[in-house]
């Protein structure tokens, strides 16, 4: 059984500190100081995990090779991660090990190699699987709050002229979208609470059937990482001529860029417009819950039950292979903004790309003749 080493250093060691203080009080503020949110959640997450594992607060004494070691043996072995997730938790514990370093906080940093990675075919969406996706998310059902859990529009009262049966019974009273007020009721005040926030959302929140087929045309076009695409806001798009430009700091690769929208993409997204949200996209909810719901779309589109990564980065793969199809591999990587087209071409899905194959032009062998 993988078991972590329990020895500590005393209390005069600097390498004593916790790893959670000294990501906080040091690491953050001089090392990811305007970088992404999610960069400062995904080091949380790890160190989280680590100690986790550990059975106590993690501290600088434990970036070593033994310990270490075991955590990422215990990760791939037990938790059943793989490589690349592995290898990812060992570069972020061997920076804060490194930057310790440097502020003689810890003297040794640990040296384990990175877990072999193997490459896989990308793999897109067809043209007709995109559709079928579209169709689906253009009949999905429900609505996108305006906020987390709803607003409090509607109000609860208690129905004394519905309770001739002993039992009492609630109206919800509430405002529709022209502006009359309606009533329903609800058997218990647990179910009018239940049937408050369902009114509320429904009168103050975007057509799921409308955000959805936007979204995905959004991110077709621009091929755009979804925590991008989720930060547009109005002014960055000009729906008369056509364009959007998605700012640097909402980026990967922390650059500009700008791209010109399809006629029906435009035509999607303006139905979006009259809802008066400070983003195109408004999403109010987790982006697990995001993801999710994706997978709920594929799902009514007939596709399996898709992994992670089958999901809106695949949509990034779909878009960047029919633009190298039709403009060559360059013209992929400066969509997908990447820094060199070797990146880009773990993207491109080799079934939709025009290219010689060489069962096409080889010789055929010659059988001997009897």
């Amino acid at each position: 059984m993988i078991t972590p080493n329990t020895t500590l250093p005393g209390p005069d060691d600097p390498s004593a500190m916790r790893l959670a203080d000294f990501f906080k009080d040091i690491y953050l503020p001089q090392r990811l100081m305007g970088r992404s949110p999610a960069t400062v959640v995904d080091y949380t997450v790890i160190m989280r995990k680590f100690g986790r594992w550990l059975a106590r607060p993690a501290v600088l004494a434990d970036l070593n090779d033994s310990t270490v070691g075991l955590y990422l043996a215990w990760l791939f072995q037990k938790e059943k991660k793989k490589p690349p997730t592995c290898n990812h938790h060992r570069q972020c514990l061997l920076a804060l090990a490194n930057f310790a370093k440097r502020r003689k906080l810890l003297g040794e940093v640990f040296d384990i190699d990175k877990m072999r990675e193997f490459k896989r075919v990308p793999v897109c969406w067809s043209l007709e699987e995109f559709g079928r996706i579209l169709q689906a998310a253009g009949r999905t059902p429900g609505i996108i709050p305006r906020q987390r859990g709803g607003g409090k529009g509607a109000r609860i009262v208690l129905d004394t002229r519905r309770a001739d049966d002993g039992w009492p019974r609630y109206s919800v009273r509430y405002h529709d979208k022209s502006g009359n007020v309606r009533t329903k009721i609800a058997a218990s005040h647990r179910a009018a609470k239940r049937l408050r926030r369902k009114l509320t959302r429904e009168a103050d929140g975007i057509p799921a059937r409308l955000w959805w087929p936007a979204l995905l045309l959004f991110a077709f076009d621009t091929g755009l990482r979804i925590s991008a695409a989720l930060s547009i806001r109005w002014q960055d798009l000009d729906l008369a001529d056509r364009w959007v430009l998605v700012p640097a700091e909402f980026q990967k690769q922390g650059a500009d860029q700008r791209f010109r929208l399809h006629g029906d993409t435009v035509e999607a997204i303006a139905k979006l417009q009259p809802f008066g949200l400070d983003c195109v996209f408004h999403w109010p909810r987790a982006r697990s819950v995001l993801f999710r719901h994706l997978g709920k779309v594929l799902v009514a589109a007939g596709f399996a039950a898709p992994g992670r990564l089958d999901k809106f980065h695949k949509i990034r793969k779909t878009s960047a292979t029919y633009l190298a199809n039709e403009c060559g591999k360059a013209a992929a990587c400066d969509h997908l903004g990447h820094s060199s087209m070797s990146v880009t071409s773990r993207y491109l899905d080799p079934r939709f790309i025009k290219r010689i194959q060489a069962s096409e032009v080889l010789p055929r062998p010659v059988l001997p003749t009897e």
